[in-house]
């Protein structure tokens, strides 16, 4: 029995090492990421809203040299000669698009700016330039790689997981039995990026169900799916102890509500992805 013990472990780490990564239709595999270039001319706002409603991504994101050499390298294949980096910087600090801050890396010709300013990438120089986030100019949208699926329920893939939006009105059992019923969970959320995307695909003015139970504001969250409560946001606890998120008109996730489970939402189910 001991051989088995052994090779067990090692079956298990061969099935999630090998695991092939793919990316978005549309985004090219680059050094681990995925990038798509945008040639239309924005503002960085406005270039911000249409990475975030292409599957989540970010405005394309230079942590370390090597990635600053390869969006430079991607937009010089491509004949761009400036375009927005996922940076915005004011009072001396500066903030990537994902909402990590500046790290130990930067780029920038003539230091961090001071004052409240975009940031764009000067293809020739390679270097960071501080800019009006009024500008317009073309840009990049990043999203990470994610696991590759092989089944047909798979409306989005994003970090390793499979999401289908539910447009019917259900209360949250009927919702999550309907995710059940394919395999899935109402959605749970780990992160700021995912909880990004999962606005961005509710996209509208309402308070949409998550797949999570709350019995009170300074209480962990049971997610449906067995997952951690690892990610910290504004909780509050009204009349029921059902997971609802509240997303603005221009899709944007703000606070979570547990709420009367016989209010009936739309839904999104979420699944590991997998072959």
């Amino acid at each position: 029995m001991k051989p088995l013990l052994i090779l067990l472990p090692l079956l298990a780490y061969t099935s999630i090492s090998t695991a092939e990564k793919v990316c978005a239709s549309g985004f090219k595999m680059v050094n681990n990421r995925c990038l798509a270039l945008v040639r239309q001319y924005k503002s960085y706002s406005n270039a911000e809203k249409v990475c975030r409603f292409n599957g989540g991504a970010v405005i394309g994101l230079a942590k370390n040299a090597v990635d600053n050499r390869a969006l430079v390298q991607f937009l010089q294949d491509a004949g761009v000669s400036t375009a927005w980096l996922g940076l915005k910087c004011g009072g001396g600090q500066c903030q990537w698009d994902d909402v990590d801050m500046l790290g130990g890396y930067n780029n920038f010709n003539g230091g961090i700016p001071s004052g409240d300013v975009c940031v764009q990438l000067n293809v020739g120089s390679g270097k960071w330039q501080s800019e009006s986030c009024d500008k317009t100019l073309p840009f990049i949208c990043e999203l990470q790689e994610t696991q590759k699926d092989c089944h047909s329920n798979c409306d989005y893939n994003y970090q390793n997981h499979c999401y289908t939006l539910v447009k019917q009105q259900k209360n949250f059992q009927d919702a999550e039995n309907h995710c059940k019923s394919i395999n899935a969970h109402m959605t749970s959320i780990h992160s700021f990026l995912e909880g990004r995307f999962v606005a961005q695909l509710y996209a509208d003015w309402g308070l949409y169900w998550l797949g999570g139970t709350l019995t009170s504001a300074d209480a962990k969250i049971k997610w449906l799916d067995g997952s951690s409560d690892d990610f910290e946001t504004t909780k509050h606890h009204k009349d029921g102890n059902c997971l609802q998120y509240r997303v603005d008109s221009i899709g944007i996730g703000h606070d979570w509500f547990a709420d009367n489970c016989g209010d009936e939402s739309i839904f999104i189910c979420k699944r590991p992805a997998s072959c």
